[in-house]
């Protein structure tokens, strides 16, 4: 969905029968469907970030995860619950110049450039990783390595996931297994800040 500044409504796109309400106080998104089901957005993430060459950094909220579902008469609810990580990574993204090209091929009397600049800029990134869902019945437990990860500081690979019934006891469970991955990189870009940058999780 999208914010029409004309209209001051949120529209989804493609169009659905859903209302999509915004509570500036609070930052919470409302999403209610035809059969008046509401899914609460109310779980904010933030990030930070700046070009390592500057000391200015800019603040956004990036990611609303939801924390309710209600039936219509709030007889019955889901609940997400989250818990805490704090990342912080590097990335890289290069800058395109354009140069007037003059006479001898110069550039309004000096070479032209023999490269691009390329910047890296740091985040610090406040994530929100879900751990527990709660129903009627049961519930279900999201389990996180207590060692950091390998290739994000801050970090954790999700360990299990487990699914219990309304006495808490374990019906079933999942364990997961992953390995790390290494680029063949130098020091250069985001490596030469923070090795994490040339390895890479992935699930087996």
């Amino acid at each position: 969905f999208y914010f029409d500044i004309e209209s001051q409504e949120y529209i989804t796109y493609p169009y659905d029968h859903v209302k999509v309400s915004f509570n500036r106080a609070n930052n919470t998104f409302t999403i209610t469907t035809d059969d008046g089901t509401k899914y609460i957005f109310d779980i904010l993430e933030k990030s930070s970030s700046a070009p390592t060459t500057s000391g200015t950094y800019v603040e956004n909220y990036t990611t609303w995860w939801v924390s309710k579902i209600q039936n219509s008469n709030n007889t019955d609810e889901i609940s997400f619950l989250y818990g805490s990580e704090n990342h912080h990574f590097f990335s890289s993204s290069s800058t395109t110049r354009y140069y007037q090209v003059g006479t001898n091929n110069n550039c309004l009397g000096a070479p032209p450039p023999l490269d691009y600049e390329n910047v890296v800029t740091q985040t610090w990134y406040a994530a929100k990783p879900l751990s527990k869902i709660l129903f009627k019945g049961g519930s279900v437990e999201f389990i996180g390595f207590s060692a950091e990860r390998e290739d994000l500081e801050g970090g954790h690979a999700l360990q299990s996931i487990k699914v219990l019934n309304e006495s808490q006891q374990v019906i079933k469970q999942f364990d997961l297994t992953f390995f790390y991955a290494s680029g063949g990189g130098g020091t250069n870009g985001c490596i030469g800040f923070d090795s994490r940058a040339n390895k890479w999780l992935f699930l087996q």
